[in-house]
């Protein structure tokens, strides 16, 4: 099992891919928490929730698992292991959506989720992807999956989820996989620094090594196709503490056709590779214009069919109510596919957050809008008067 995981700012991007797919029978939703599966809807909680934590931006979780095509999985397996997956990733008290997608071979699931819980907490980012790979170890055993080998331990780097989506519709390969080919072959043969260089350069491949004033050399990346590939992007194999040893290289011999080499590559348009590496639905993110997401001004927009004080009404409580996460579990307790009680959700949950939080038009340094508890400004405002101003 393997997971392509993407963070980011909109969850509406992400739905709306995932939402489509289900409308031309490509996928299908096995299992969520929020009160409906309508793309309005979803959004609205989403936003609830947001105000929890109205600085964080990146709030937006997505994995998706994949496994070997010959692994006949059922739906209710699926949605047990990404419960499981949820749950070692500290996404316990989470808002979440799961998707199966038949558009593949190989059987695989999308879990959208947000990093801000129920109770406002966020989960951390940190190290994400070794802590993704070292919970699908442990998942394969539990499950009794196929185990596949951790990143680390491989020689080539798999294809991204957005780079197979791109050779499904295109029927050819991505670019990462004719160059891995490329390289592989060239790599079958014993050469010199010289040697590989030419090699490579005659199949279209530059090469660029990070090479010091001293000749030292702590890194490789190669240019095809007029993309800029890290070697150990591609794989263990092709990074140049392994490469180096795959041919006959040295240092003082080699320094000034290695240094050739850099030029020849550096006079090219070569683009980045770590930078280009954005699924579909982000591409389309930054021009959206959802009412949910943050506005041009910096502030949080109300969903327009919530009847919402205006930001620029402060509303002030000294009974603290039920915390957002409370009122949101205790409203799902019986039935939270109840449209009667998806309905209800959101005029209860609006209340209550009126009456648990200070709502101001005020913005702070960076142009936010000033969302937070009573008991936080008055701490604000006595550092100010401390600090005199």
């Amino acid at each position: 099992m393997t997971a392509d995981l993407v963070k980011g700012k909109s969850f509406r991007g992400a739905l709306l891919y995932n939402l489509e797919k289900v409308r031309t029978k490509g996928a299908k939703v096995l299992d969520t928490n929020f009160s409906s599966v309508e793309e309005n809807a979803i959004m609205k909680e989403i936003f609830l929730v947001r105000m929890l934590r109205p600085g964080l931006s990146r709030y937006f979780y997505h994995t998706s698992l994949n496994f070997p095509p010959d692994e006949n999985l059922s739906d209710q397996k699926l949605t047990a292991i990404a419960k499981d997956f949820l749950h070692e990733s500290g996404f316990t008290q989470h808002q979440y959506i799961l998707f199966r997608h038949h558009d593949a071979e190989h059987p695989h699931i999308h879990l959208l989720v947000n990093r801000i819980g129920f109770d406002g907490s966020v989960v951390s980012d940190s190290n994400d992807y070794a802590k993704a790979e070292q919970i699908l170890r442990q998942l394969e055993v539990k499950h009794g999956l196929r185990q596949v080998p951790s990143s680390k331990y491989t020689k080539e780097r798999a294809v991204t989820h957005d780079e197979l989506e791109m050779m499904k519709r295109t029927k050819v390969p991505s670019v990462k996989a004719k160059l891995q080919v490329q390289l592989k072959d060239i790599l079958k043969q014993k050469l010199t620094t010289d040697q590989f260089i030419v090699a490579l350069e005659k199949r279209g491949i530059n090469v660029l090594f990070n090479q010091a004033t001293t000749g030292y050399i702590s890194g490789i990346s190669f240019g095809y196709q007029g993309m800029l590939f890290k070697g150990g992007s591609l794989g263990n194999d092709y990074k140049w503490s392994s490469l180096k040893n795959s041919i006959n290289y040295d240092l003082e011999r080699d320094r000034e056709s290695i240094m050739q080499a850099n030029a020849r590559t550096r006079s090219l348009p070569f683009k980045n590779n770590d930078t280009q590496r954005k699924s579909e639905y982000t591409s389309g993110e930054a021009t959206s214009k959802s009412t949910t997401e943050i506005n041009l001004t910096g502030q949080l927009a109300v969903p327009p069919s919530i009847n919402a004080p205006p930001l620029s009404a402060t509303t002030k409580s000294t009974n603290r109510q039920l915390t957002l996460g409370q009122v949101y579990k205790i409203t799902h307790a019986n039935d939270h596919k109840s449209n009667d009680i998806a309905e209800g959700l959101k005029e209860t949950i609006w209340n209550g957050l009126i009456n648990s939080t200070n709502i101001s038009s005020e913005h702070s340094n960076n142009g936010n809008a000033g969302i937070s508890t009573d008991s936080y400004h008055g701490r604000r405002r006595r550092k100010k008067r401390k600090r005199g101003y």
